[in-house]
């Protein structure tokens, strides 16, 4: 907020100095953003405060999820004075919201224009610009964000992002690492660094990190799936097997989380319960070519061409015609 709340105290009863107060009051104190509103409005009708009374009641309007009004309110701030940094920011969280990115930047970096020392604005330009795959100049404006708080974990954290998206693993590892360093209850880079070590190949460490991730989150699918992929290439399946099972239950909507069950399995030799959950994977996502792949070879070992002709079909369609070929060739 951008005014000092003033109250005084005559005979035990609070006393506001006009409807702007009263908004005040009710926004930060009570923190009830629908009476807010109302008194912000009474205040903009008697020309109270306006400049503030417009990004006060967008600011409520924004807790509310009325974003509409909210984006209306920054922008009548805004047009009353353009160095309104605040403003310009959470307008530019909204247009991000939208997904209108290119309206969101220009709002990050007219906040940056009035206030260079102003950090919320770097980060959120560093985000969306992480979001986009504009990864060097992400990095540009996280590393702007760190110059103003130096142990911003997050900043780090997705500097990690940025640099992993670019294939610079060592630098994304120090990036999580630090972050770590700084916040060593922040899961997110716990489970961000796992999935490098996978990368890397560091299985073993990347299912000691991913141990650590779950432990601070036991709601992080991701770090039970790195685990599950740590131990698959360790091959112990059995473990695998285990852990996707819980990523599984946590969130059912990743095929590759299937897949990668049906391949523990797979080499098992459980054919039926591989079959299953290729099966699963192909139902989340139709487009799962190596699901369609490993389930027709299965097919193949069980003498079930036709059933493997049509998988085959369906999977060169989809531009991966391995299948059919490796039937051909076969004579099947």
């Amino acid at each position: 907020m951008k005014k000092i709340f003033l109250m005084m105290l005559v005979l035990g009863a609070t006393i506001y100095a006009n409807n702007f107060d009263d908004g005040y009051y009710w926004q930060t104190i009570r923190k009830n953003d629908k009476k807010a509103i109302e008194f912000y409005t009474k205040a903009i009708a008697k020309g109270e405060d306006l400049q503030d009374s417009y990004y006060n009641r967008g600011v409520s309007y924004d807790n509310l999820g009325k974003y509409d009004l909210a984006i209306a309110d920054y922008t009548k701030a805004i047009n009353m004075n353009a160095n309104d940094y605040q403003a310009s920011n959470n307008r530019g969280l909204l247009y991000e919201k939208r997904k209108d990115y290119n309206r969101a930047i220009s709002d990050y970096k007219n906040a940056i224009n009035a206030n260079p020392k102003y950090y919320n604005a770097y980060y959120n330009l560093g985000y969306v610009n992480n979001n986009l795959g504009n990864y060097d100049e992400a990095l540009y404006n996280y590393k702007k964000a760190l110059e103003i708080r130096p142990d911003d974990y997050q900043s780090y954290n997705n500097m990690g992002v940025s640099y992993e998206n670019k294939g610079q693993f060592d630098e994304a590892v120090a990036n999580y690492k630090k972050a770590i360093e700084l916040n060593n209850y922040y899961s997110l880079s716990y489970g961000n660094l796992s999935g490098i070590y996978i990368k890397q190949k560091k299985y073993k460490e990347a299912i000691d990190i991913s141990k650590k991730a779950v432990i601070l989150n036991p709601n992080d699918h991701k770090s039970y799936s790195n685990m599950g992929l740590g131990y698959y290439y360790l091959g112990e399946y059995a473990e695998s097997i285990i852990n996707y099972e819980k990523a599984i239950s946590l969130y059912s909507k990743n095929s590759s989380y299937f897949y990668n069950m049906g391949l523990s399995y797979d080499n098992l030799g459980d054919d039926k319960r591989a079959i299953q959950y290729y099966k699963e994977a192909i139902k989340v996502n139709s487009k799962n070519t190596d699901a369609y792949h490993n389930l027709g070879l299965i097919y193949i070992k069980q003498k079930r061409y036709n059933e493997a002709k049509v998988l085959a079909k369906t999977n060169c369609d989809l531009g991966d015609c391995e299948l059919r070929d490796t039937i051909k060739k076969e004579g099947y």
